[in-house]
């Protein structure tokens, strides 16, 4: 198979642990992002709205927005994220 030079998706695995946490700010970026939990409960900070997010749960957003992902609870979370340009 052929890969393109020019890609216009960045998939990555994000994990939230107790010792990988820090304070911050929302933040904003290019494109739109995907992210999928596939373990641990997570709260999604869009504007000025919250959102919790189970395992499974998947949300799609315009990255233009103010964001943060942040953990729930003491359990580790694992997400994929996808971001596109």
């Amino acid at each position: 198979f052929r890969t393109s030079r020019v890609r216009k998706m960045s998939p990555f695995m994000l994990t939230f642990s107790g010792d990988s946490e820090s304070p911050g700010s929302l933040y904003t970026h290019e494109g739109e992002e995907f992210l999928l939990v596939l373990s641990g409960r997570a709260e999604l900070h869009i504007e000025e709205d919250r959102f919790d997010l189970d395992e499974g749960d998947s949300v799609y957003l315009d990255a233009g927005l103010r964001h943060r992902l942040t953990r729930l609870g003491e359990e580790e979370v694992k997400v994929l994220a996808i971001l596109c340009r």
